[in-house]
Parts: C-alpha cells; structure tokens; sequence
C-alpha cells in the first residue's frame, strides 16, 4: 500500500446499521452521524421484508472516533438499531501483485 492510500483511508470508516423499517430511521442514523463532525461520502440502502440495511462510508475527522462510537452506541440504545464499524479496507486483497505467488505459471 502507498503512502497516499494509507493516508486516503487513515480516517473512514465503513458503518453497517440494521433495524426494523420505520419514517424517520435514515434521517435519525444520518443526523446523529453528522453532529459528531462526520461527513457521509457513499450510502447504500437496501430494503429486506420489514427490515432496512444502510452501509455508510465515512470520513472521520482527527479525534472524532470516540464521538460517533458514542452517537451510535446512543442509537443502539434509543432506536434498536444493531450497528457494526469498521475500518476502511485497504484493497490489497484487489491488487493484481498481492496474489503473485498463487498464480499459474
């Protein structure tokens, strides 16, 4: 990995929030992770019966980790909604030269 992409993934992470449909339930995962300083760059929305899916890549300001954990452990706990974080991958397992050995010669 580059310098450039670790420094381009250094501060997202990827959030996966699950939870009964409702009105209000996107704009109540939106707001609470927008007024701990966190920009949303990608969403992706999935229905499932009576439930919804939003994976939500986003960009961390420097120190705000602590804060948007606690917005969604507040979330967790207000809305039943079961939320998963991770860090951003680095996508070495999509580069050509990071299976080099396995390949057939």
């Amino acid at each position: 990995m580059t310098h450039t992409e670790e420094n381009r993934n250094a501060n997202r992470l990827i959030i996966t929030a699950i939870a009964d449909d409702r009105p209000g339930l996107v704009d109540d995962i939106v707001r609470s992770i927008e007024q701990v300083g966190c920009s949303i760059e990608t969403v992706s929305v999935a229905s499932l019966d009576t439930a919804v899916s939003l994976t939500l890549l986003l960009r961390i300001p420097d120190g705000g980790t602590t804060l948007l954990r606690a917005a969604l452990v507040g979330l967790t706990v207000e809305h039943n909604i079961k939320i998963h974080v991770d860090d951003m991958p680095d996508g070495s397992l999509h580069r050509p030269d990071s299976h080099e050995e396995n390949q057939p010669r």
